[in-house]
């Protein structure tokens, strides 16, 4: 099974830290006095990150880069290691947590929305900046920011009942979908079912944590390597969700005559489940 299991993409969580993201400053390139103050300000970097962005500065510049390419550098280099920081807290606060509920989404989309308010005014007005001349993250900070408002609205709009089983109440309901459509005002029920989705996954990546935890095991430290683990030691959710997707994407297979993945462990996974 692991075979076809390889060849499934896994269903990512939307990051809500994405909402952090802000636009880095510029500076002049004469010198590199007062650039990296300037770009650390922009994205809020502490003592600890602006000493790592600095060393990762001068060894640019050893190789002859200018100080604006070393400080774009070093600042997207502090930015993926800043991310990964994020994403270990994440996953250590899942397998801490007793247990993971529409509560616990719900408290993602909220902090996620609350993002912008702990922006200080250096980074407010670079995002101000970027959207006067027209650049992409002002829209992108809006986009998400309206998506997760639409879902905060579909949690609004579930029973008591549909919230404490949504996966039952909900993803196997029409009538539910259909009265959440109405209720919310949206165009077609595909964001309920993205929640939906959302919450399955936090809900896999919650118990199998919860598990390599308790037993002692050395957690992820990044989405490929969660990915790599839940495939080698699925949870029995994880397993289902991981066959359900097997069987939809054969399917969607045969519709378009593709070729069938290649391999022993493929056919052999392709035989186990049909």
């Amino acid at each position: 099974m692991r075979g076809v299991f390889a060849q499934l993409p896994m269903q990512r969580l939307p990051a809500v830290s994405a909402l952090r993201r802000l636009s880095s400053a510029s500076g002049s390139d004469a010198g590199g006095g007062g650039i990296l103050e300037r770009a650390s300000a922009a994205v809020g970097l502490g003592e600890a990150s602006r000493t790592r962005a600095a060393a990762k500065m001068a060894e640019a510049r050893e190789r002859g880069v200018s100080w604006t390419e070393a400080t774009s550098e070093a600042m997207r280099d502090v930015r993926k290691e800043r991310r990964s920081e994020s994403l270990r807290e994440f996953y250590e606060g899942l397998a801490a947590a007793p247990t993971f509920d529409l509560g616990a989404l719900r408290a993602q989309y909220e902090e996620g929305l609350a993002a912008e308010d702990k922006m200080t005014a250096t980074q407010r007005m670079g995002l101000r900046f970027d959207q006067l001349r027209g650049g992409e993250q002002a829209q992108a900070l809006d986009e998400m920011k309206a998506e997760l408002r639409t879902s905060l609205a579909i949690l609004d709009a579930m029973t008591p009942a549909e919230a404490r089983n949504p996966l039952v109440l909900v993803k196997a309901s029409r009538a539910a979908k259909e009265r959440i459509v109405g209720q919310v005002g949206l165009s077609s029920d595909a964001p309920i079912k993205s929640v939906l989705m959302q919450f399955e996954w936090s809900l896999i990546q919650h118990e199998f944590l919860r598990r390599e935890r308790l037993a002692g095991r050395t957690l992820p430290r990044t989405q490929e390597e969660m990915e790599w683990m839940l495939r080698q030691r699925p949870t029995s959710r994880a397993f289902r969700m991981l066959r359900s997707e097997s069987m939809r994407m054969q399917g969607r297979m045969r519709a378009s005559k593709v070729a069938r993945p290649r391999g022993f462990a493929a056919e052999r996974g392709l035989r186990l489940v049909n």
